[in-house]
């Protein structure tokens, strides 16, 4: 089981994180200011999910965790190498100013997949 204290700070890390961009798709080297210093909050999704397929979390700390926005519990897939009308609908997107972000969660995409 996770230590009490690192859960609530970690949670309330990825809720701050949720309710700022609508998704719980974090990036893995994504660091999440909090009022108790830096998480590093894309090692520590990466890590709950290796806990979770490993029996460790609790019942109540999965439950949670599954009814955020977009949350997947297996590695995220990757997507299409290749659709070039979804490329040409990203493109314009981003050529409008949209965030990559915004344009990745648009696509259920990653951030690194739309750059």
């Amino acid at each position: 089981m996770l230590n009490t204290n690192k859960w609530i700070t970690h949670i309330t890390a990825l809720r701050n994180y949720v309710a700022r961009t609508g998704t719980s798709r974090v990036p893995r080297h994504h660091v999440e200011p909090t009022e108790f210093g830096d998480v590093k909050l894309g090692a520590w999704v990466s890590y709950v999910r290796h806990r979770q397929r490993k029996g460790h979390l609790t019942t109540e700390q999965a439950s949670e965790l599954s009814t955020l926005p977009a949350w997947s519990w297996g590695p995220l897939p990757a997507g299409r190498t290749s659709n070039p009308d979804r490329d040409r609908q990203i493109r314009a997107r981003f050529a409008t100013g949209a965030s990559l972000q915004a344009i990745a969660n648009d696509f259920g995409l990653t951030r690194q997949r739309i750059h």
